[in-house]
């Protein structure tokens, strides 16, 4: 009797054992998933954080990428209102990247002289990929300029500076600001009041015949200008013989005036095509070179 009692422990304590092992397992295979399940959402939580990150940094670098390549004050004229006046700014800017890029203001501030005369802005507008020219319209009063500015304004120069800033949003997929990036701006030029009588039209410059670079592709030289207020050289180009250069056949623009050599690619050499160099001040006059041809006829 007391070997039957003995082996019913023995087998109580071998299921209880049994039973322990095999809740033990479970436990076991439950934190087993639980740390996998862990590692998964750290793996997932890590790669948003780092994604994020990355994406912040090329919103970032993105409107940070805005340049202004030219700076230049194209005309002064009177408004109509006593002592006021309207300049209009140029500014030549290159989007380089693929995205558009939004500007929540560009502001002015105006001086003659180192006199202040006035300040302004522009809100909120595109600047599609690409060099783009852009004209905004500034507006100063003269009414408390000193004596001797005044005078040296409305009777021969003065220097007029305007200079301000780009105000550009970093937003998290388009909607969220979280920083901004600003990009200043300066420009001084001698100015009179207005009467373009003073701005001489610049010298046109001689272009010289094409010269062949291969079946697609010509070489375009031409003389340097003698512009005091230079501000550009527009190389121009159409299929039809003695053409008016427009913005359609302006096919490039060079703000070196020691620039003076263009290469012109893609050519059919079953056409014949015309040259033409146009040099712009910055007073907005302009003067229009000769015509060459290719092939020579």
């Amino acid at each position: 009797m007391l070997k039957e009692k003995n082996e019913k422990n023995g087998q109580d304590k071998d299921n209880t054992t049994d039973e322990e092992i095999e809740k033990l397992n479970r436990i076991e295979k439950m934190l087993r998933r639980l740390r996998f399940s862990f590692r998964v959402k750290m793996a997932i939580t890590i790669f948003i954080i780092v994604g994020l990150v990355v994406y912040l940094y090329w919103v970032y670098a993105a409107a940070n990428a805005l340049s202004i390549e030219n700076e230049k004050i194209k005309s002064i004229s009177p408004t109509g209102s006593p002592e006021e006046y309207v300049a209009v700014l140029g500014l030549t800017l290159d989007n380089p990247t693929s995205t558009t890029i939004e500007v929540d203001k560009i502001t002015y501030n105006v001086y003659i002289e180192d006199n202040y005369v006035g300040e302004g802005e522009k809100n909120y507008f595109k600047i599609e990929p690409g060099v783009h020219e852009l004209e905004f319209p500034v507006t100063f009063n003269i009414q408390d300029l000193p004596a001797d500015a005044k005078t040296l304004f409305l009777e021969k120069t003065a220097n007029l500076t305007i200079k301000g800033e780009f105000t550009i949003p970093a937003k998290v997929f388009g909607l969220f600001t979280y920083t901004t990036v600003t990009a200043p701006y300066s420009v001084t030029e001698p100015v009179s009041s207005g009467n373009s009588a003073n701005w001489e039209e610049p010298e046109p410059v001689i272009l010289r015949e094409a010269e062949h670079v291969s079946i697609e592709a010509v070489r375009l030289t031409w003389t340097e200008s003698t512009a005091k207020d230079f501000d550009k050289y527009e190389v121009h180009m159409s299929t039809t013989e003695g053409f008016d250069p427009t913005n359609n056949t302006r096919i490039y623009t060079i703000y070196d005036i020691h620039t003076t050599t263009y290469e012109i690619t893609g050519l059919q050499p079953t056409k014949e095509y015309y040259f033409k160099i146009v040099v712009w001040t910055t007073h907005n006059l302009y003067s229009i070179s000769n015509e060459v041809s290719y092939p020579i006829p």
